[in-house]
């Protein structure tokens, strides 16, 4: 602009830019924004991410977020000292299509854990009276947040936004090359998905890329489904809603838990369902239709339903009645299934991407941290036959197994030494002296003069040490004839 054209528009002629967006959502890798300001501070961030969205026609990406901030004061350019750092993990899930930024997604992101340390008085006051968080701040003592008791953090939002502390955060996301932007998150899916990218919004830069999936036989451990919704083409269900699961796999043995919420709240609030089952795992080989996978036996030895509201108990009378003599649903009371539903009273169950109890035949694929699933079937060959689908979401590892612990499997090299040791003594001792006994008719132990002058032999030892050299007593060797050594070829010792 120039001083004759301050103040009036301009009206766009040709649209010369390129706008590369990926087919597919690849977020995956660190991503870095450098000094930036904001209302009242500048600041710095960084942000690592793990995971894939897959086919950007289906909602069954998820992975890990870490995110850095590091604050400054306004109109530092970020140079000096920081005033406080926030530092944040959690989860982020694929939640389809954006209908309000071209090429974008929209996501759930979810940061179970938030690292925050103030770094100079005026912050440290400022936390005490905005969020105290049940305790009082201190200068240079980091704190690890995951909620803040009632009333304890009257300005969580302005502080740490959407997605932290027990709250969820929607949100849309978009790469563009080497570059990343993410809208403003809000604690319900109707406003954020409907915010556009702003002009604050920066894009952060990709500084690392993601790392090649590395792919394992192992799934022992404990494994986390973030929060996500239903897939869209599973709509025929009457009740929209929102779920996070658990499963542990120890050795040949399985624990999983499922919880449905109500649409709309992050998995955070009052459950909708709650479906808990245990048995054997086992593990066969791999599959025909999907690379590095194998093929996966569930045997439940205990599978319960419990339905929390009157919602829950319409939708499971609707797809899974599991009996011929009306519905066994009933809020707030669990139902321990035995053995699979009667026929044709549960043969669409959907919700749970596997049978009702029973036996039940899928497919499974662990790459890096992450674990799929296929749908389960009580038939071996169809479900040995499976293929991935939008609906089998990840699971994402949360705890390795614990290290096998040391068993002894035998003894080990000094017990080999003093067993060696021991016999060779005896040998030694009850040979020498039946040698002695059958050729001089004398019962002695071999060497008999040796060991009887083995207690004075150390005596004199100890006494030389410790007298350093000048021991005046008896000794049992004999002076060097040095004449005799210079006239001897051999020399004499």
């Amino acid at each position: 602009q120039t001083s004759n054209n301050l103040g009036k528009g301009f009206s766009l002629e040709e649209d010369t830019c390129l706008y590369p967006y990926d087919a597919k959502l690849s977020i995956c890798g660190d991503w870095a924004l450098k000094c930036y300001s904001m209302e009242m501070l500048d600041m710095e961030q960084a942000i690592h991410i793990t995971g894939s969205a897959g086919d950007p026609s289906h909602g069954e990406g998820t992975g890990i977020i870490e995110r850095e901030r590091l604050f400054f004061s306004r109109g530092s350019a970020c140079r000096g000292n920081a005033t406080m750092m926030i530092n944040d993990g959690g989860f982020w899930t694929d939640m389809g299509n954006s209908s309000v930024i071209p090429g974008a997604r929209n996501i759930l992101v979810q940061f179970v854990i938030t690292i925050v340390e103030a770094f100079d008085n005026v912050t440290v006051a400022e936390l005490n009276i905005l969020c105290p968080c049940g305790e009082t701040w201190k200068v240079g003592v980091p704190r690890s947040l995951s909620s803040c008791p009632p009333n304890t953090c009257l300005d969580q939002v302005g502080l740490f936004g959407y997605g932290t502390l027990n709250t969820p955060g929607y949100g849309s996301i978009r790469d563009q090359e080497s570059f990343l932007r993410m809208s403003a998150l809000r604690d319900n899916p109707e406003d954020g998905f409907a915010i556009p990218l702003a002009m604050h919004d920066y894009p952060l830069k990709k500084v690392l890329p993601c790392q090649t999936p590395q792919y394992f036989d192992n799934y022992q451990g404990v494994w986390e489904r973030p929060c996500g919704t239903l897939n869209p083409r599973d709509s025929y269900l009457s009740l929209e809603l929102e779920f996070r699961g658990q499963l542990e796999i120890k050795k040949s043995s399985y624990n999983m838990t499922h919880n449905f919420f109500p649409s709309g709240d992050g998995c955070l609030n009052k459950k909708s369902i709650s479906i808990v089952q245990s048995g054997k795992i086992s593990f066969g080989s791999s599959s025909n239709n999907v690379p590095h996978a194998r093929k996966l036996t569930i045997n439940p030895s205990s599978f319960t339903i419990t339905p929390w509201n009157d919602d829950a108990v319409a939708l499971l009378t609707q797809e899974c009645p599991c009996s011929t003599a009306g519905s066994i649903w009933r809020v707030n009371q669990t139902v321990k299934i035995a053995k699979p539903c009667p026929n044709n009273t549960c043969n669409d169950f959907r919700l749970l991407r596997q049978p009702v109890g029973g036996k039940a035949y899928g497919i499974i694929l662990r790459y890096n941290n992450f674990l799929r699933i296929s749908s389960l079937d009580l038939n071996e060959s169809a479900g040995f036959s499976k293929t991935f689908t939008a609906s089998d979401f990840y699971w994402v590892n949360t705890q390795a197994p614990p290290p096998p612990s040391k068993k002894s499997h035998g003894i080990d090299a000094g017990g080999v030494l003093l067993l060696v040791v021991f016999f060779g003594a005896l040998i030694y001792f009850a040979g020498g002296a039946a040698y002695n006994y059958f050729r001089n008719d004398a019962l002695r132990i071999p060497h008999a003069g040796f060991w009887s002058d083995m207690p004075g032999l150390i005596s004199e030892g100890f006494a030389f040490t410790l007298s350093c050299g000048k021991h005046g007593g008896h000794s049992g060797y004999s002076v060097m004839n040095t004449a005799e050594q210079d006239r001897s070829s051999y020399g004499a010792l």
